[in-house]
């Protein structure tokens, strides 16, 4: 599954840094925190592009069973869970953010969905560029890692961009 999308993507015609969506269309109408994946793309790209050093970037929406399915096959973990990553360490192509609604939905609904969505992707695409940490975030906990710092400072820009839209 994780190569099939990197050759689809590698074989596409784009030829900029770039964030692609997939499967989008797992997140209702109200769950989306734009009206296409092309808005969600470039509002990302726009957030994160000075950190990709000029690589591509895949976020696929994936269902529960999906997720259970690569959690175990690449951390032999019995359980989904809400964001997996891939590296690929190419010269255009970074790797792949995987993200599971179906999880993110059994913790979070409306408007905190929506947030903590967006949060995985930047969790996912931070991991991507090397960035790593010990223990879980807690949105509330004063000291927290350098990742995670980074990841809401992110998020802050990223919900601006959409707070100006509306």
């Amino acid at each position: 599954m994780v190569i099939w999308l990197k050759r689809q993507f590698k074989n596409s015609s784009v030829k900029r840094m770039a964030i692609q969506i997939f499967d989008y269309d797992l997140l209702s109408q109200e769950e989306r925190f734009f009206e296409s994946k092309a808005q969600l793309s470039k509002n990302l790209e726009t957030i994160i592009s000075g950190k990709l050093g000029g690589q591509n970037v895949n976020v696929i929406f994936t269902s529960l069973e999906k997720m259970k399915d690569l959690n175990y096959s690449f951390r032999k973990k019995k359980e989904a869970t809400d964001v997996l990553s891939f590296n690929f360490e190419e010269e255009e192509f970074l790797g792949e953010v995987y993200i599971c609604p179906e999880f993110v939905r059994k913790s979070f609904q409306g408007e905190k969905f929506k947030k903590e969505t967006l949060r995985l992707i930047l969790h996912g695409i931070l991991h991507l560029i090397g960035h790593s940490h010990k223990g879980q975030f807690v949105e509330e906990r004063e000291d927290r890692e350098e990742m995670f710092v980074e990841q809401e400072e992110l998020l802050q820009k990223l919900c601006a961009t959409i707070e100006s839209k509306d």
